[in-house]
């Protein structure tokens, strides 16, 4: 028989932080969160071909939903805080972006030259996740210049999708693949 020291009150503590850290990051990530296991390559290209249906899925739906769609040159994006009501005694700090787009090519409703479309986020998001949301793309500050895809509705932004002029051959994630597969 081994005689094991008793563990340490410190190392209980921590080992007990540690089982719930694991346990509160299981509850709160999806189900479906495929993106953040360890797959073979074969599991990687179904969930990346299930990935692709549903996103050309999720565009036609934006597309029947927005009363604007167009590509454009962001020519403008301001932003301005502001700080909404949100019940009895809650308030929550916003981040409102008003951007301009030039040089318009219209799929769906008309712009007009000049107008201002909007989108508001949370000051402080955090997001924590392995898949993407997609709606979840939104120009960013240094977006001016950029060119965008854009989906809105009554004068608010539903989502935008960069349009490189000069788009890479590889991704990053692909030239990481590259490296991995020829070490």
């Amino acid at each position: 028989m081994i005689d094991l020291p008793s563990p340490s009150k410190a190392s209980v503590t921590a080992a007990r932080n540690l089982l719930a850290l694991c346990i509160g990051t299981a509850l709160l990530a999806p189900l479906s969160a495929a993106a953040c296991a360890i797959a073979t390559p074969e599991q990687r290209a179904e969930y990346q071909r299930k990935a692709i249906i549903k996103a050309k899925e999720d565009v036609l739906a934006l597309r029947d939903r927005a009363d604007l769609v167009f590509t454009g040159w962001l020519k403008r994006l301001d932003v301005h805080e502001e700080t909404r009501d949100m019940g009895p005694g809650k308030k929550q700090d916003l981040l409102v972006h008003e951007a301009v787009f030039d040089s318009v090519t219209e799929i769906k409703g008309s712009y007009v030259p000049g107008q201002l479309l909007s989108f508001t986020t949370i000051k402080d998001r955090i997001v924590i996740g392995c898949g993407t949301d997609f709606m979840d793309s939104l120009p960013q500050q240094n977006g001016a210049g950029e060119r965008y895809l854009v989906y809105a509705k009554d004068g608010v932004i539903l989502r935008t999708n960069h349009m490189p002029d000069k788009a890479p051959v590889l991704r990053a994630y692909e030239e990481l693949e590259v490296m991995r597969e020829n070490r």
